[in-house]
């Protein structure tokens, strides 16, 4: 028994089963007697996120097309047309990604 009340957390982590705490790298585990339910993974094609962190962050126009898009911010990156519009390539990926998760026509 403690002589005073102690702050304690209860909580869950997503995903971890086993994760470490502190700066002494404490190995915490999460026990439930209910099983956490699994969210559904949006496949690859639908969730679209693979588009390089640099042109996550740069400026779009939402008056024009994600093909307009993704070329001028490349453009921009690279110089005029030094760059390629290949299947999997920057350009794809981008454009992908500006259609599936920004919602660019």
């Amino acid at each position: 028994m403690l002589e005073s009340p102690v702050l304690v957390y209860n909580f869950t982590v997503e995903d971890y089963h086993s994760y470490y705490v502190s700066s002494s790298n404490v190995l915490v585990h999460n026990t439930s007697k209910a099983k956490a339910k699994k969210k559904s993974k949006q496949s690859g094609k639908k969730k679209a996120s693979n588009a390089p962190d640099w042109a996550k962050h740069a400026k779009y126009n939402p008056d024009k097309s994600a093909d307009w898009n993704a070329r001028n911010v490349l453009n921009q990156k690279y110089g005029k047309g030094n760059w390629s519009d290949k299947t999997n390539t920057e350009y794809s990926k981008i454009k992908k990604w500006l259609q599936r998760s920004k919602g660019f026509k």
